[in-house]
């Protein structure tokens, strides 16, 4: 039996806004940023991009905690990406990059980096809990965030990336790169989180334009589609700017007689069921599993722990979208056999009572990937 919290405990955060209320508040004074772009302004979510970025490469990481355990203990050791991040470590191992337009950024297969906005975002943190994703064009490169919070120290806001692909990945400089959830923590008239299950269910059916919606409670339970792509090695650098084509990028595999994923193995998945979302209701795919007590219906044993489990990136389904969902990166933190069909993530409702100004595909957004059967990555 799966075991899972109800929705609103999971997820305090009742309330969101849209583009309606992102405009508003910035308007208002509530919230101010710096430059708003008005194209930045996505159905939910705010457009951020590049701004200065220090890049730790594997070898960096490694350099950071024999050095750390030398100094600490008298003994040097190495370690990895997570014993580094433990570390606290300083900039001096770091490559810098500044935050100038167009400044090529090099993010090694393996790298931890701390990218920060090129935007400045004021807020009151007692009015709003603020989060953020990766745009979907970076998340299907495999970039993955380190946290989902927006992290903040002398050097101003920024956000932990790590590199899952096995190519160097090259960004630059105040190219869009993740996008800002703006969460009120009192009624804003804007969106809300759907916690009856009842409610939930009769909004995912009705947005399900090829298969059916399975629910869990408040949660809408996605599938692993008929098409997974896995990332080619030894391409050399993968420029943003100048994307390989599909084929020379990933390998597609079919997944009619299975997928065995290694551990912490990175792959891009097609989900079903295919959607055609309502400008009044937009989905969010949970970084991992909200539940203590496992079955075999999620391809492990039971008492596992969720953190043990998987996690995806950039799981944000925008109002109007159409398409199957692409969960991006998906990866697993043990050796895992998966089959067509199975469920692999599940997914949280926002319903927007006035439904949002320009969903998604909506002239003007750069919106890539309307009609998608669950693609790679696009410019």
């Amino acid at each position: 039996m799966i075991y899972f919290p109800e929705v609103s405990t999971f997820l305090p955060k009742k309330y969101i806004l849209s583009d309606r209320g992102i405009m508003a508040a910035a308007e208002s004074g509530a919230l101010q940023i710096k430059p708003l772009v008005e194209g930045n302004i996505q159905p939910a979510t705010l457009d951020v991009c590049i701004g200065k970025a220090y890049v730790y490469g594997p070898e960096e990481m490694a350099k950071a905690v024999e050095d750390y355990s030398r100094n600490s203990f008298g003994t040097a050791t190495s370690g990895n990406y997570l014993e580094f991040l433990d570390r606290d470590p300083t900039t001096k191992y770091a490559k810098v990059y500044p935050d100038i337009k167009d400044e090529a950024i090099v993010i090694p297969p393996g790298a931890y980096a701390e990218v920060f906005l090129h935007e400045s975002i004021g807020f009151d943190p007692s009015v709003y809990e603020v989060e953020a994703d990766l745009r979907s064009s970076r998340g299907r490169l495999g970039l993955s965030l380190g946290a989902t919070k927006l992290l903040e120290d002398e050097r101003g806001k920024y956000l932990s990336v790590h590199n899952l692909n096995p190519n160097p990945i090259v960004l630059y400089g105040q190219s869009k790169f993740a996008q800002i959830f703006f969460y009120p923590n009192r009624e804003a008239g804007d969106g809300y989180l759907v916690t009856d299950p009842i409610e939930a269910k009769n909004l995912a059916e009705s947005s399900v334009a090829e298969g059916k919606a399975d629910m869990s409670g408040s949660y809408m339970v996605f599938g692993l589609g008929e098409n997974v792509l896995k990332f080619r090695k030894n391409l050399g650098e993968i420029d943003t700017n100048n994307l390989p084509s599909k084929d020379r990028l990933y390998e597609e595999i079919k997944t009619d007689n299975g997928l065995k994923l290694g551990r912490e193995e990175c792959i891009i998945a097609q989900l079903t069921p295919k959607l055609k979302l309502g400008r009044d209701l937009g989905i969010h795919l949970l970084h991992s599993i909200p539940y203590r007590q496992r079955s075999q219906r999620f391809g492990i044993n039971p008492g596992v722990a969720f953190l043990e489990g998987h996690s995806l990136n950039a799981g944000w389904v925008d109002p109007g979208y159409e398409g199957n969902v692409t969960a991006h990166p998906f990866m697993w933190r043990t050796d895992i056999e998966l089959n067509k069909g199975c469920p692999i993530a599940l997914g949280v409702l926002y319903k927007y009572s006035s439904g949002v100004q320009r969903g998604y595909g909506s002239e003007g957004l750069g919106s890539h990937y309307q009609g998608s059967s669950g693609e790679g990555a696009n410019n």
